[in-house]
């Protein structure tokens, strides 16, 4: 039976966003494909499969990946959240509908939480420089001008279209991210006779 086990590293890495994986392929059919997405290494290993079978999933699980990437990564400058949070301050801007899904979802469990889950700390992870390899502390006024541009209340979604109500906002969905690969992925894999398996703790499990 074959299981295929998702893995993401942590933190920052050079290669550029959708680089073509590479295939490791190892005695007993073990297939192997890695590609940096995310800002992260993926890492998809099947097992017990056929060579060709193999290469395929991992494909299709690649390219299940680049879709949502393409939409909601902000390692990406060209992506649809980018364009967004540079322009949705001034102008309601055009999103698709599988971005404007995984908004409604968030803002919704936003609000469910009272908070706790907000997709507008996209302020909060510039000011402390979170994905630099040199955080900092920000000073306390600092910290109450950002604080002022953070709360689900100021994302509007209309039709096909979201709207930022106030200037300095912006949404990152990493969280949301990886609950919509995860999601996504068990649905390609829904045939196999073994489920998906997580694997590696030290990493950000899907």
């Amino acid at each position: 039976a074959a299981i295929l086990i998702v893995m993401m590293a942590l933190g920052c890495a050079a290669p550029p966003s959708g680089q073509r994986e590479q295939v490791h392929i190892t005695p007993g059919a073990t297939v192997r494909g890695v590609r940096h997405l995310f800002g992260c290494f993926f890492e998809f290993t099947i097992l017990d499969v056929r060579e060709d079978d193999a290469s395929v999933l991992i494909e299709e699980a690649f390219r299940e990946c680049e879709k949502i990437e393409a939409a909601s990564s902000v390692w990406r400058p060209d992506s649809e959240i980018v364009n967004i949070n540079k322009n949705a301050s001034r102008t309601p801007v055009a999103a698709s509908e599988s971005l404007r899904s995984m908004l409604r979802q968030a803002l919704d469990l936003s609000e469910a939480t009272e908070g706790v889950f907000d997709i507008t700390v996209g302020p909060v992870i510039e000011l402390y420089q979170l994905r630099s390899q040199t955080p900092r502390i920000p000073t306390p006024a600092e910290i109450a001008r950002v604080r002022a541009c953070i709360g689900s209340g100021f994302v509007e979604l209309s039709g096909s279209t979201v709207k930022y109500k106030k200037d300095g906002v912006a949404i990152d969905l990493d969280g949301c991210t990886k609950a919509t690969l995860s999601m996504l992925l068990r649905r390609c894999f829904a045939a196999g006779e073994s489920p998906m398996q997580y694997c590696r703790p030290e990493a950000a499990v899907l």
